[in-house]
């Protein structure tokens, strides 16, 4: 089976963080650097607004800082849902408590990777091979096995069914390789994200960055403070 992981949404939090963190810096370093230019001038509103953005930018900061436990809070609830979900991928029975954990911890995973434009879930097909009932493996006596319908034609229709039914795919089987490709798929929106997040940061490190051009990363939601860091100043 190939290697399939979710470390990239766990990731992404971390490089999100460090990027606000450099945000706030930068856009202080350039206000500053404008209020200089407007003073010399004598462009004194612009001066005004600017500090303005200044105080707006490290009240923010601070608030952002201070929110650090809890963002740490977060990146281990993404490490934990990430364990919970891959058991999905092992092949064996669960225990009722256990799948519901793992399912519910998927489910978290493939709403993100939705909001975060993940088009090509939709395109993971499924073929005939893997809908009969030897694929599956049942969880509950309340849900013998039973062959998927027609109907069933990508990942996403076919995770839905098997938590409908219970089941989980059996090792090595068709029903298997599309829930390795699906979750790969939901981990790349994920990727997409974190290579999104550090082209930004290397311009900024470049001092290349429109400081105030307000442009979101698609999927991300971020705390009061860190969406106010990013807003702060836009044109």
């Amino acid at each position: 089976m190939a290697e399939v992981t979710f470390a990239d949404w766990t990731d992404r939090l971390k490089v999100y963080n460090d990027y606000i963190k450099a945000l706030a810096e930068y856009k202080l370093k350039t206000a500053q650097a404008e209020v200089e230019i407007a003073k010399a001038a004598d462009l004194w509103a612009d001066v005004r607004a600017k500090h303005t953005v200044i105080d707006q930018i490290q009240r923010e900061l601070k608030a952002f800082n201070q929110a650090q436990a809890s963002m740490k809070r977060e990146i281990k609830q993404v490490e934990d849902r990430e364990k919970a979900a891959l058991r999905l991928l092992r092949g064996s029975k669960l225990e009722t408590n256990a799948y519901s954990n793992a399912w519910a911890s998927y489910v978290w995973f493939e709403s993100s990777a939705l909001i975060g434009s993940g088009d090509k879930l939709y395109l993971v097909k499924v073929k005939q091979s893997a809908r009969t009932a030897d694929n599956y493996i049942a969880t509950s006596p309340k849900f013998p096995l039973i062959d998927a319908t027609k109907d069933i034609d990508n990942g996403l229709k076919l995770m839905d069914w098997m938590n409908d039914n219970r089941f989980v795919a059996d090792r090595g089987s068709d029903a298997q390789q599309v829930v390795v490709k699906l979750f790969q798929e939901v981990n790349a929106v994920a990727a997409k994200s974190v290579a999104d997040i550090n082209a930004r940061l290397a311009a900024i490190r470049k001092n290349t960055f429109d400081a105030w051009n307000f442009n979101a990363i698609l999927g991300v939601s971020p705390n009061p403070a860190a969406k106010k860091i990013e807003s702060a100043g836009a044109k």
